[in-house]
């Protein structure tokens, strides 16, 4: 396990300088990890790196790459800057959803509820075809739920889960979420 957290990290730094292919291989041999969240982990970088590499054009991956190294230093203005330049430089790119989520993080960590609510709905709205849809989703519920005080508005996206993204890893949960808010708990 020590071994496989280790090799995880270098594929990360392989990932925060441009080395995509180096990350990418230690990715693969990470896939199949007996500890599910850092195989999770190595799959959801792995896809990051496989669906955002266009031809040879790597800068947008690059800036992205840059703004997460940023966000892990709690540099979240020049990581905010960073993720504002993919959308500038390479309007429509498919990083944009990735790079609003990143930012919607950086915001819950700092709890900038109404900030992170901004980049979740973003996401909703304009990138539903993209693969934080049903993050953005997820998140807004919880969001909702826990910080916004609106358990109403918060069952909506545990529902929007349930019925337009049935095959999401979060169906099960949204559906408890969405049962023990309508009520159904209670005795």
């Amino acid at each position: 396990i020590i071994g496989n957290e280790a090799r995880f990290k270098n594929a990360k730094v392989s990932f925060y300088n441009g080395d995509f292919g180096w990350s990418q291989s230690q990715l693969e041999a990470l896939k199949g990890s007996t500890s599910k969240l850092l195989a999770n982990d190595a799959i959801d970088l792995s896809l990051l790196i496989t669906e955002n590499i266009q031809d040879s054009i790597q800068e947008p991956l690059q800036m992205y790459a840059r703004a997460e190294l940023y966000s892990v230093q709690q540099l979240d203005d020049l990581a905010i800057s960073s993720l504002d330049s993919i959308g500038v430089a390479f309007p429509g790119h498919p990083l944009i959803d990735e790079a609003l989520y990143l930012k919607s993080m950086m915001a819950w960590e700092n709890q900038a509820w109404n900030q992170c609510e901004k980049y979740l709905l973003e996401i909703v709205e304009f990138h539903f075809t993209e693969i934080k849809y049903d993050d953005a989703i997820w998140k807004l519920g919880q969001l909702n739920e826990r910080y916004l005080n609106n358990p109403e508005k918060a069952m909506t996206y545990y529902e929007k889960i349930l019925t337009e993204q049935p095959g999401s890893l979060y169906v099960t949960e949204a559906r408890k979420s969405y049962r023990r808010l309508r009520g159904d708990d209670q005795p």
